[in-house]
């Protein structure tokens, strides 16, 4: 899960790049990166958190589970675009930037926090499951 969260933030830095540069290709590479890398941590964190799950209550964990980390994914879609917009308006209010500077400017910002916020989230995801993927690999069918 840990590995999945840098290749989200490595992505989300890839797409400062793209930004930066004015690159497609650069941005969409780091889009697809980091929404693969995200997969990964999905399914780490799935198995992870239903590994301690009694056999009946997995079914209601399981939605548990899919459901946050879909309200997750919302607020993330939501938010990016939304720091990219405070961004451009606290520009817009100083008087700084010509409006594409600040457009690019906006989006950098938002690619930069979502950055940070997965290399925050790393520390978290390596020390909440431990000792539990040996745990998975021993554990015997009923």
């Amino acid at each position: 899960m840990a590995l999945g969260l840098a290749g989200v933030a490595a992505g989300m830095l890839a797409n400062v790049g793209g930004v930066a540069m004015a690159s497609l290709p650069l941005l969409v590479s780091g889009l697809v990166v980091s929404g693969a890398a995200l997969g990964c941590a999905s399914v780490a964190s799935t198995a992870g958190g239903l590994s301690t799950i009694e056999e009946n209550r997995k079914g209601v964990a399981s939605g548990v589970l899919n459901a946050t980390a879909n309200i997750g994914t919302a607020l993330g879609i939501a938010l990016i675009p939304a720091l990219g917009a405070v961004w451009i308006g606290a520009s817009s209010l100083a008087g700084t930037d010509a409006p594409a500077s600040t457009l690019t400017g906006g989006f950098q910002a938002a690619f930069v926090v979502a950055a940070v916020v997965a290399v925050a989230a790393i520390p978290l995801a390596w020390f909440s499951f431990p000792g539990r993927v040996g745990a998975l690999a021993t554990r015997r069918a009923p």
